[in-house]
């Protein structure tokens, strides 16, 4: 296996991972909301835009980036509506990933 093929299996592995766990991050986001937990939501979701980005899921990213600035910024209302269309949307991202 040349280093090429080696860097695409790790970073198909990585995205599996990323695509299993998304569904744990997304609750641990409105989990930090349920508990007031500006900062932790900020963390959670600044993690999932990153994360989706990297595994070529702009949507998602661009989505997440929405709830961590709201978050940034104290607006909570707007952070948990934001989050709400984030995990819906991320159930479509996991089937088409299937």
């Amino acid at each position: 296996m040349n280093s090429t093929n080696s860097i695409d299996h790790r970073m198909a592995l990585l995205r599996a991972r990323f695509c299993s766990t998304l569904n744990d991050r997304i609750k641990a986001l409105l989990d930090a909301f349920d508990r007031g937990d500006l900062a932790v939501a900020h963390a959670v979701a600044h993690a999932i835009a990153g994360s989706a980005g990297l595994f070529g899921f702009a949507a998602l990213s661009e989505q997440a980036q929405v709830v961590s600035e709201h978050c940034a910024s104290g607006n909570r209302a707007a952070a948990i509506s934001a989050a709400r269309a984030l995990g819906a949307s991320s159930a479509g991202v996991l089937s088409k990933a299937a």
